[in-house]
Order: C-alpha cells, then structure tokens, then sequence
C-alpha cells in the first residue's frame, strides 16, 4: 500500500463530516493519511492488533468476518474503529479491497485526540460500531 498526502477537500463532503467546522476539517485531514490498495489487497486481518482507524475515500473494500463477507463499504463509510474503540484491541474482521481504493488513515493515538476534540463525530462512529459489532 503506497501513502500520499491528504487535502482537506477530500474529506470535506463526507456523511461523517457533516457539520464539522472548515477549521476542525483541516485537522482531521492533517491528521490523515491517504494510501492506497489494489483489488485484492488486504487493508487488515480479523484477530490482528489494531492501531488504525480508515476512512474511505473512493472504491469499495469487502469485510470479512469468520471467512463469510459480512459486508461492502464505499466512499464515505469508515472501518477499523472497533479495534480502537473497543476492549479487546484486536480486529474484528478482515478488509479487503474489491476496486482500487484510496482511504484516509489515522493513527490510534490522533484517534483519540479525535474523539476529545469532535466529541461529535466520536459519537457517530461508536452508533455504527455498536451496529457492527458481532453476535456474542
């Protein structure tokens, strides 16, 4: 996976973005890394430590879970958060990308600043954490 840059613009008209300050977007941004991943290419491994949060920015990625596709996340959705924001610390599935993708990554610790910092948008990520997490 090959990492470049972010601008502020790519992350501006995203659902979960909505309403965040021009300002507060230019720090997430910042705080953004945009890589990239071929078809095919896994983006994480379910069990795996978890240390990266990733926004999607174009493409489609597949999410696997016990070897079944559990779902298909596109531009604006968002995965890896549950290892973050969750006890265990580990993942909860796979990803693997099924077009060419480009996510913006973040980093476990600017995460967390996050969270403090848009207490807003840190609530919009833990309701479809919530929704996602497996039957116990």
């Amino acid at each position: 996976m090959r990492s470049v840059s972010i601008d502020p613009d790519e992350v501006r008209s995203l659902p979960l973005l909505d309403g965040v300050s021009p300002e507060r977007i230019e720090w997430i941004a910042a705080r953004l890394e945009e890589r990239h991943a071929e078809p095919g290419e896994h983006l994480m491994s379910e069990t795996a430590p978890g240390y990266t949060f990733f926004l999607i920015l174009d493409g489609t990625v597949r999410v696997i879970r016990d070897r079944e596709t559990i779902a298909t996340l596109g531009p604006g959705e968002f995965f890896g958060e549950a290892a973050i924001v969750g006890p265990s610390g580990r993942r909860n599935a796979s990803v693997v990308a099924e077009s060419p993708v480009r996510v913006g990554a973040m980093f476990g610790t600017e995460f967390r600043v996050m969270e403090r910092e848009l207490p807003e948008v840190a609530d919009r990520i833990r309701e479809v954490t919530a929704a996602r997490a497996p039957a116990e």
